[in-house]
């Protein structure tokens, strides 16, 4: 039996790109397309922003754009693709980013600041699989995997404990 697919392209310039639009975007296509519970409908909320910000801040021109894939295989994975186009002074390669996000990752958090966690610690502790490739457009894309088996979480903790996140 074939698996409904749904796949959905978005190509957005720079200068329109606005965070709460993609965030809520992300989060009203897996409560619609899935029946991912809140807290993975906000984790993939999140992770789609961290990746485009990435994108953003550290492969992309001012006059550039981003793409954004995503494809939700019905009741087995979704996978988010953000690509960007390169900058022209400072070419970023896949390798680059594979380097710092390692080194990153021997870090402890408290060690990085606000800066340096997202694919090193968050992006990579939630979803199954994390590419890394240069691409066709001379910049590089990003993907994550995440398997709808892999989205079940018991006894979600809360703590009201200043500077703790359980993940």
């Amino acid at each position: 039996m074939k698996k409904d697919t749904t796949k959905i392209k978005i190509e957005i310039d720079i200068k329109s790109y606005f965070e709460t639009g993609i965030r809520d975007f992300a989060f009203n296509l897996i409560e619609k397309i899935t029946d991912w519970n809140e807290i993975w409908r906000y984790r993939i909320q999140l992770i789609t922003d961290e990746l485009c910000n990435n994108a953003i801040e550290h492969g992309s021109e001012s006059n550039s754009k981003i793409i954004i894939d995503f494809e939700y295989i019905q009741n087995e994975f979704i996978k988010i693709s953000v690509s960007d186009f390169g900058k022209i002074n400072s070419k970023i390669k896949a390798k680059d980013i594979i380097k710092t996000m390692e080194e990153n990752s021997l870090k402890k958090q408290n060690e990085l600041g606000i800066r340096g966690r997202g694919l090193a610690f968050i992006i990579k502790k939630w979803c199954d699989s994390l590419e890394i490739q240069d691409n066709q457009y001379g910049g590089v894309t990003v993907s994550i995997t995440k398997s709808k088996e892999n989205t079940i979480i018991e006894n979600p903790q809360r703590t009201l404990e200043e500077k703790t996140i359980i993940i």
